[in-house]
Order: C-alpha cells, then sequence, then structure tokens
C-alpha cells in the first residue's frame, strides 16, 4: 500500500494510476471507468494532471477532499471489490495522522471538548441510521451468497432491494454482465461472466400453440455475482437510484 495516497497542500488525495497500481488494472481500463460513471452520474468526473514520463506525458485523474475519496471508494469497488476494505483503511490511517495533533486534548479548550463530544455523538447516531437502513439489505445478500441458489433478475432486484428495470440496466451498462437478445430483446448472461461465474444461462424446451417447440433462454445471478453485488452495494447502497 506504500505510495497509493499522497498528500496535496494538506489534502489527500489519489490518482487514477495509484488506483491502477492497487488493483492491478491497465491504467486506461481505470480511466474508462472512472469516465463511464461520471457520465451515469454516479461519480463527478475529477480533474487531471500531466506527468512527465520517458514519453509522453500520461494525463491522470485526481481524487481529493471528502468527495474524491467517496468516488475513489466507489471506483475501486467496481473494479476489485476485494481491494475496497484496505482503500477504506488506508483513507482512515492518513485521516486520523492528519489530525492528530489538532486533536490533541493538551491543546484544546474545555468547550472544544465539549463541541468534539457533541459531533462524535451525532456521528455515531448517523451511521447507526445508515447501519439500519442496509443492514436487511446486507444479510439478505450474504444469505444468497452463501447458498446454491440461482436468482432470476426479478428476484435478484427484489433481494438487492432495487427497481427490476434500474437493476437490469446497471447489470448491463455499468457491471456488463448481461445484454439483450437480438430479436426477442430478452436478457442473457455475457459467456465472458460466465466463466467468471456471477451469471448464468438456463434453457428451457416450450411447446407452441400449434404443437412445434421452441428454446428459451433465462438469466439468472450466481450466489457468487449476489456475493459481488452485496460489496459495490455496500459502499454505495443508493448506487443504481433506489428501490
Amino acid at each position: 500500500m506504500q505510495n497509493i495516497i499522497s498528500a496535496n497542500s494538506n489534502e489527500l488525495s489519489m490518482s487514477s494510476q495509484e488506483i491502477s497500481d492497487l488493483v492491478g488494472a491497465r491504467h486506461d481500463s481505470v480511466k474508462r471507468s472512472i469516465e463511464r460513471l461520471a457520465e451515469q452520474g454516479i461519480i463527478t468526473l475529477p480533474p487531471t494532471v500531466e506527468k512527465a514520463t520517458g514519453g509522453r506525458p500520461s494525463i491522470e485523474y485526481v481524487f481529493s477532499g471528502e468527495k474524491g475519496k467517496r468516488d475513489s471508494i466507489i471506483v475501486v469497488a467496481q473494479l476489485s471489490p476485494e481491494f475496497t476494505a484496505r482503500l477504506v483503511d488506508r483513507w482512515q490511517e492518513l485521516e486520523a495522522k492528519k489530525t492528530q495533533a489538532a486533536l490533541n486534548p493538551a491543546n484544546m479548550s474545555r468547550l472544544q471538548l465539549l463541541e468534539m463530544a457533541m459531533q462524535a455523538e451525532q456521528e455515531r447516531i448517523a451511521l447507526e441510521q445508515k447501519v439500519e437502513k442496509i443492514q436487511p439489505m446486507a444479510d439478505a445478500l450474504i444469505r444468497i451468497s452463501r447458498s446454491d441458489e440461482y436468482l432470476n433478475l426479478t428476484m435478484a432486484a427484489k433481494v438487492a432491494g432495487h427497481k427490476p428495470r434500474k437493476f437490469n440496466l446497471f447489470l448491463e451498462s455499468e457491471m456488463r454482465w448481461i445484454y439483450r437478445r437480438p430479436g426477442n430483446g430478452k436478457w442473457c448472461a455475457r459467456q465472458e461472466f460466465i466463466n467468471r461465474g456471477y451469471v448464468d444461462n438456463k434453457y428451457t424446451t416450450v411447446e407452441r400453440s400449434d404443437g412445434t417447440t421452441k428454446d428459451e433462454v433465462q438469466c439468472f445471478v450466481t450466489p457468487k455475482g449476489m456475493a459481488r453485488l452485496s460489496m459495490i452495494f455496500g459502499v454505495q447502497p443508493d448506487l443504481i437510484g433506489g428501490v
């Protein structure tokens, strides 16, 4: 984790190149993810800086401040959820070091100590309310992820606490797990993510009114897919527009 997050003018920041190093992804892929999330209105497109290299200068996005911190966590959660906890821990570690001197009780007045205690209590109450809001969804997703049950898209949306239409569009445009089948417009799982174990297609044979048969496909989210979604929605519960 060294040199992943740096300080600039007393404000913590993180660049797209540093995110690339953290999750082991190509820098251009990271930048495309940032731009796609910004186009969807999920994050704010961060400013850029030009870094000198041995060849052409590299353009990097830079996240800074509380808004940048929140947006960088969403980016990492989408790219590689397993690194999200490490990223959050690192932000907290640097913030604690930055504020340690300012929060030294020996340097604070009684009024400042009272204000700090009130603020801590307000933050505790706000956190409890947030946990209370997302806990049922998180518990449901964890239960599903530990089972062998495959959920169709409607049921998966219900468990995740989102409307099916928005949920499906999120899986199509952001996760790219599914697509509409040409001709009948039915949702199908992409082979790449079938191979990764996040989604699957199941085929059934249906009899037509004239006695002939046809094959129909239905898309399902696997327990592994629900587990990944639980990590993403745990960072940003309202990522796809709420229920």
